[in-house]
């Protein structure tokens, strides 16, 4: 923030103010831009970090010696490479007559820093409120008193957390989940979508399921309106809502699966033959009046847990007000929501015990042993991370690396060689950097491999947040879409392979996808997010584990990340 206020006192500069709190200069083409970006971010991965030392040590030399010279100069002869007057642009870009913008409205501000956190760190809120300020001409003194007021009215004290950090939440984050406590009894307190017992028993007669299901069956379809059934991955959850929706189907009911991603919204709609449709665009649809719950419907809610408060409370709205019955499936112990807010859990503290179902035994895994780790890693538990460790260790499917760089590499190639034996496999990373990183050695290996052939295009491309990313891609690349394109047949987590990639005169992008045995041709304004501009699309040869929640794969690769045990890491 100094940095652009500075800039702006000396040179009468025009600060744009991007996400994270960076910013650009006003009048410097965004193709410029776009080039030092990478060209930044290419030095600095190839610099080691005593090239980095040695770069830092430099820069603190005084302005003007001769190393500081070479390098103005350097980058100068790339801005007349890219075919522009470096002087023009300077002249472009200062003395401008700046004007004074209104502060940011910070409702909207508080929204976004409760939107993925419902109790969010003080100190965390400060630093948001203050990349908002960016580019705006206030005075240190002056920050600290608008963060004041701003965390004053905005956001209500919650005292602190585990850590003695202090934390806050804002009035919006206490009615959604206030709501989600108080309408949930009250569904569950209906009884319209029961079952009769003869439709009951005429399901269980054919049904294929162990006792634990059955219960869960029951649960689910023999009294109230509100029903969990929980379970860890594996445990039949999907079988059992099989069952379920076949019995609804069966007694006339309209049942209709949802979830907050469309890769789990289609896999359990069409697993279990029902309606379906992803939860943030169904509840915009009812929000909207394009679309109604008749009240024989059945909404079954795939991946609870990960459902935040503000779009639980707004479903739980819905399926009141139309008289319907709601399912959730989930659990607590996996993922976190996206989105603020432990919804599932909110929903559970006032259910009575009737409305509640468990499936604890794992079915997916073969052996016992292998049914066994899949509970410890659910645990939570360090003697159960330390049992599940070694057994993996023993097993032969846990690496410790000394660094972030051998995690990747190895991780590489143990991808290369499932795919040599022709095995379905799925990496799965933290962070996004840890994404490129993969992506980067694997796009490699598939073009010493000829895989994947021809020069890359580099598109500007919008991560699920908005943050644009240059992102190459060439003939044989695998990519993910992340929208729903109607008219294609594609959803958001659509996965294909590039066959071709093609302009048109005015500049559109075609790219023609294989996609499940069948040819997709997709354009650059179908997949444009209409709020940052970026292409809504991927690599797909890596996930994030958020990204993959409810998908089922043979193999997974987990990059855990390094975490500091007695100065060694793992």
């Amino acid at each position: 923030m100094a940095l652009a206020r500075e800039l702006r006192r000396r040179l009468a500069v025009e600060i744009v103010r991007k996400t994270e709190g960076l910013f650009e200069l006003a009048g410097i083409p965004a193709e410029l831009v776009k080039a030092f970006s990478k060209r930044s971010r290419e030095l600095d991965a190839s610099a080691s970090a005593d090239d980095r030392d040695q770069q830092q040590r430099r820069s603190r030399q005084a302005k003007g010696e001769p190393t500081d010279i070479l390098r103005r100069q350097a980058w100068k002869d790339e801005v007349t490479a890219l075919g522009y007057d470096a002087d023009i642009i300077v002249q472009s870009a200062v003395g401008r007559r700046v004007a004074e913008h209104p502060l940011p409205d910070w409702t909207m501000v508080a929204e976004e820093i409760t939107a993925k956190d419902s109790c969010p760190r003080v100190r965390d809120a400060r630093r948001k409120i203050t990349e908002h300020l960016v580019g705006f001409n206030i005075d240190k003194s002056s920050l600290v008193e608008i963060q004041r007021q701003v965390i004053s009215e905005r956001f209500i004290d919650l005292g602190f957390d585990t850590s003695r950090e202090a934390i806050c939440t804002t009035q919006a984050v206490l009615r959604a989940e206030r709501r989600i406590v108080d309408i949930a009894p009250k569904i569950a307190a209906r009884s319209a979508h029961a079952l009769h017992p003869s439709q009951l028993e005429q399901a269980l007669f054919y049904a294929d399921c162990d006792h634990e299901q059955v219960l869960a069956f029951r649960a689910a379809t023999s009294g109230r309106d509100l029903t969990v059934i929980e379970g860890a991955a594996g445990t039949g959850k999907s079988r059992t809502i099989g069952m379920v929706v076949e019995a609804y189907k069966a007694a006339g009911y309209q049942t209709l699966v949802t979830a907050p991603s469309w890769v789990a919204t289609k896999g359990l709609g069409e697993a279990v033959g029902s309606d379906y449709s992803v939860l943030p665009e169904l509840l915009n649809d009812l929000r909207g009046n394009k679309r109604w719950l008749p009240p024989t419907s059945v909404v079954i809610v795939d991946e609870a847990g990960m459902v935040g408060a503000r779009s639980m409370a707004s479903l739980l709205t819905e399926v009141e007000s139309f008289g319907a019955k709601v399912i959730l499936i989930g659990d607590r112990h996996q993922l976190q929501p996206v989105e603020a807010g432990p919804a599932l859990s909110l929903a559970l503290e006032r259910l009575p015990h009737e409305s509640y179902a468990t499936l604890s035994t794992v079915r997916r895994q073969r052996s016992a042993s292998d049914r066994e780790q899949t509970l410890r890693w659910r645990a939570a538990d360090p003697d159960a991370a330390f049992e599940a460790i070694n057994f993996a260790r023993a097993q032969g499917t846990w690496r410790s690396v000394k660094s972030e760089e051998q995690a990747a590499d190895s991780a590489v190639d143990l991808w290369a060689s499932f795919q040599a034996a022709d095995e379905e496999v799925l990496i799965l990373a933290r962070t996004h950097a840890e994404l490129r990183a993969i992506t980067d050695r694997i796009r490699k290996k598939l073009r010493d491999s000829g895989q994947i052939v021809g020069e890359d295009a580099i598109i500007l491309a919008a991560d699920r947040q908005g943050n644009l990313f240059d992102l190459p891609i060439a003939r044989g690349d695998q990519v993910r879409i992340g929208k729903r394109v109607r008219k294609k047949g594609l959803i958001n987590g659509s996965g294909g392979t590039i066959q071709e990639i093609s302009t048109t005169q005015d500049g559109v992008v075609e790219i023609k996808l294989l996609v499940d045995g069948r040819i997709v041709s997709v354009t650059s304004e179908e997949l444009r997010d209409p709020e940052s501009g970026g292409l809504k699309i991927r690599h797909g040869y890596a996930s994030t584990t958020h990204a993959a929640q409810g998908v089922t794969v043979k193999n997974t690769i987990v990059v855990a990340g390094t975490v500091p045990t007695g100065g060694a890491p793992i």
